[in-house]
Parts: C-alpha cells; structure tokens; sequence
C-alpha cells in the first residue's frame, strides 16, 4: 500500500512538475529605445544653472602639460575613449581621401532604422518569474524588468559622458570639419526568453550604445548649404581636397625659419585679411546660414559672405594652423564680453603655448572686427589688439583680459546623466601678454641665439664677478654653480 502511494505521488511530481511542463521560446523581441539629443554650442550659452555645475569637479590643480581635452578628464569610461580614438583615425582616413563610417554613414551600423556607430554592446542573461497563467505581454514585461536596471545603469554613463567624449573629439580635431556640433546618441535593446508557463524563465539580452550618424531627422555632418553641405558625399570629398589645399597655400605664407611668434602672426593675420565675421549672424537663422560658419573650413577658404566665418569658425581654423604648424594650441569657450560695461555673450577663442613654456590668449575673431555695412575681407580694422594676451592684461580701464574671457566653459553645460565629470584644469594664461623678452631663452647668456662655450664662460666669469645681469636658469633666485652646471648639461645636449 505504501508503495503504490509513494509510486503514485512521483508519478504526479513527474507531470506535474515545471521542469517537464512545455517550454516556450520566444527570440528577437525589440526592447526599450532611448534618443537623446545635444549640441556643443551649449558649452557656450549662459545657462549657468547650480546642476551644470554640480556634474563637475576638479580633481586636480591646472597641469600645463594636460592640453588636450580628451586629457583633462579622469573618470571617462574606456568605451568612449576608445571611441575617441576610433573618430580621430577615422577622420585622418578621410582626410587622406578615405571612406569610412565617419564620411558615409551607411558605412555604420543599422539600429533601430538608423545608420549608427556601436559604441557598446552587453550580452548577459537573467532569470525572472511571473505569475502563473499571465499573459504574453505581462511575462515580456517581467522578462524586461529582469534586465531594466543594468538597461537604465548602461545609459546613464552613456548619458552622462558622451557630450564630454563628442566635445574631446570636436574640439582637439577641429581638422575634421565636416561634422556639425550636434550629436545624437541613445540605447537599444533586443531580448529572447525561454520559460514555463507555470512561472519562471530565463531572458537573454543585448544592450547597445549608439552613436546616431543618420537618421530620418538627423545627419552627423554639417549642412552648410550649396556646395558647403557636406551631407552630399560628393561635397564632402571635394571639400577635402580644397581643405588640405587651403591649408597648405597658408602654410606656405608662414616663415619656414621663422620664429614661432612669427609663424603665429602669419597665420593670424592670413585669417582676419581674408575674412569678414559673418554678416548674416545673428540677424538670420543657422538653418538658414547652415553649419559652415561654425567649421575651421570657412575661415580656412576665406569668406566674407554667408558661409564667411563665426568665432567659432575662425578659432578651429587658428588651432588647424597652430596644429599644422606643431605649436600647442587650444580652444577655450565660454561667455565673453569686450569691456566692463559691455553684455557678454557666448564665443570662442585660443589659447597658445610659446617657446618659454607659457601660454597666452588669441582671439582672432575679435582682431578682425565687424564694420557697419561694410563686408569686404580687408576692412582696415584688422588688429593685433587680442593677441598674446596674458590674464591681467589690461583691455580698457583696468578690465582685465581673464575678465573678458573668462574661463567657465565648463559651468555652462548639464549633461542628462548622473555622473559627475572628474576635471584636471588646462593650462593655466601666463600673468602678462607676450614680448620678445619673455621668449628669450636664458642659457643664452650673450643673446645671440646660440647655446655654446661663449656662453659657458661669460656665466663663470659673471658668477666670479658676482655679477647679477644674468638669468636664473634653476629658478632658485640665485646665480650659483648650479645655473651654471645647467647650462653645461644644455650645451652638451644641443
């Protein structure tokens, strides 16, 4: 009796038990989307709001050897460094004559019906449960909410640290002129599931980070209009071959033996005679002006009526020179106003390292002045009042330069996530604005632009002499023996 009752109860353990009930497989369901919009002309509006500033510490005092943004940050996630990377050989391909995700975006990946660059993919699995007896949809969301928080968390950096990685990518490679500032990105799921109807199951699922390229309302790259919109294939590679022609025709106006101070102002004043700001702006919308303005392209061909350059256009064109030229360079955004009683507004200018180590501010926008109906290239304005400026120079009436520009780029913008940017500051202006004096090298006792055993023997006999009119080449604020080993340690290097 008790073994026909235990044979029974296994027999109904068996067909009842969930193990064995019929599986249900369902693959390739589309999950939640997300798409989010930006542009990095928000860097530059005054939306000073307490958020913007709370997603941005500093982690460490001004480094002057951290120049270039992709540099400064600490905390980026690897995925978007490497996406940096990925943009910058993209864009140097292109620029050799190349085709590539980042010229033709049908060359991306297809998700969600747009053409896309996959900036991250997770696959993982989950179990989950539901009650018994539910239906289709509510066992799909409860396979959902088995992966919803890692799908939410996965974004949140996304959201967080993609304007960061599209400005690091923007602003150091202002050579790749064909992409606009707006940017578009978001998340994309797919997900299959096996389970029982009794109650449990199993969901396997694919995460994907997206960078948008094109899509039915947008295009990575710029719409300037005519021959200017680079969104024509065709355009784009006949701007290239333009691009690099313009660059090298200013080049080859640069002094090949020049100083650096002479090689800057060459390429300074090659852009304010060749340009006027543009006359349209802002009296007209960008979408009717179209994105050129804002390129390095613009200032670099030289224009002076509607794709004749913004600040904006005429600092990228400043850095591809100064890049070119192998001089640091940097842009440097923000709100800035020309006097103590004048409105700011938002702009964009340059800062420079010289041969002595520091670095100083060019705004060449500013040194090529608006004329009042007048919209030739040479209005006889042009100046060199905003270049090689230091901090505490004086620009009217006590106002200094740094209250001019000051440098707050970073305070006027909040990204959506919840991640603060972790900051090491830029370099740092020097006091006060260049003059040959400050580019002297000082182991070049006797000024004659040699380092060699003239100056070796004028140091000791002026350390001999006890004579001061000498540089302090240790920084120690003495002239001692050690200045003078220094000196010897530099001519037997050169």
């Amino acid at each position: 009796m008790i073994t026909r009752f235990l044979f029974i109860t296994l027999l109904l353990c068996i067909v009842c038990s969930p193990a064995t009930a019929q599986e249900v497989i369902i693959k390739d369901i589309e999950g939640p989307s997300k798409v989010c919009k930006g542009d990095l002309r928000d860097f530059m509006h005054k939306s000073r709001t307490s958020v913007g500033m709370s997603k941005v510490k500093f982690s460490a005092k001004t480094d002057n050897t951290v120049i270039n943004y992709r540099d400064r940050i600490t905390n980026m996630p690897q995925y978007l460094n490497d996406f940096i990377d990925q943009y910058t050989v993209a864009g140097k391909e292109v620029l050799n004559g190349g085709s590539n995700w980042l010229s033709d975006p049908s060359k991306g990946e297809i998700v969600s019906s747009s053409y896309t660059h996959i900036l991250r993919e997770v696959t993982d699995s989950a179990p989950f449960s539901f009650p018994a007896g539910s239906s289709s949809d509510a066992i799909k969301s409860a396979a959902v909410d088995a992966f919803s928080d890692q799908l939410d968390s996965e974004y949140d950096v996304l959201e967080s640290f993609l304007p960061y990685a599209f400005l690091s990518a923007n602003y150091d490679h202002p050579e790749i002129f064909w992409i606009g500032n707006e940017f578009k990105y978001g998340r994309n799921c797919k997900y299959s599931i096996s389970y029982y109807p009794s109650g449990t199951g199993t969901v396997t699922y694919t995460i994907t980070l997206i960078l948008i390229l094109y899509g039915q309302d947008f295009d990575i790259r710029a719409n300037g209009i005519s021959t200017y919109n680079f969104c024509n294939t065709t355009n784009l590679y006949s701007g290239v071959q333009s691009f690099n022609s313009y660059v090298q025709t200013i080049l080859d106006q640069c002094p090949v033996d020049g100083s650096r101070y002479e090689k800057l102002v060459a390429a300074h004043d090659w852009l304010t005679h060749n340009n006027c700001y543009n006359p349209y702006f802002p009296q007209y919308s960008q979408s009717q002006i179209g994105d050129t303005p804002w390129s390095s392209f613009s200032a670099l061909e030289g224009n002076n009526g509607q794709p004749a350059p913004v600040c904006e256009g005429y600092a990228r064109a400043f850095k591809v020179l100064c890049d070119t030229l192998k001089i640091p360079c940097i842009l440097m955004s923000g709100n800035a106003r020309s006097s103590s009683s004048a409105a700011e507004g938002s702009h964009m200018w340059n800062y420079v390292q010289m041969e002595n180590g520091k670095w100083y501010a060019v705004d060449v926008t500013w040194d090529d002045p608006s004329v009042k109906y007048s919209y030739n290239a040479v209005s006889g304005y042009e100046s060199h009042d905003w270049f090689l400026l230091g901090s505490t120079s004086d620009i009217g009436d006590g106002f200094t330069f740094i209250e001019s520009h000051p440098e707050e780029w970073f305070k006027d913008y909040s990204h959506g996530g919840s991640y603060s940017w972790d900051l090491i500051s830029g370099p740092e202006l020097a006091q006060v604005a260049w003059s040959p004096e400050e580019d002297r090298d000082p182991c070049d006792i006797n000024h004659d632009g040699i380092i060699d055993e003239e100056d070796i023997n004028l140091m000791a006999e002026k350390i001999v002499n006890d004579d001061k009119d000498i540089e302090d080449i240790d920084g120690n604020d003495r002239i001692t023996i050690g200045d003078l080993v220094l000196l010897i340690k530099r001519h037997l290097s050169e």
